[in-house]
């Protein structure tokens, strides 16, 4: 079932914005993996971030 609209903006409004740069291809590898694995990409970016950073568990 997809997250409503309300749930969505709830937990966005808990985060902060944060721009990055990445090479053109990168960008395209994220975006393509984001579509593959149904997710946005600001929640594949948190994820890898998260586990990356050792944060995976919170």
């Amino acid at each position: 079932m997809r997250e409503s609209y309300l749930d969505r903006l709830s937990r966005v409004q808990k985060k902060k914005k944060l721009s990055v740069y990445l090479p053109p291809e990168v960008a395209r590898a994220l975006k393509k993996y984001a579509v593959d694995q149904d997710k946005n990409v600001s929640q594949v970016i948190e994820e890898m971030v998260r586990e990356k950073l050792g944060l995976a568990d919170e």
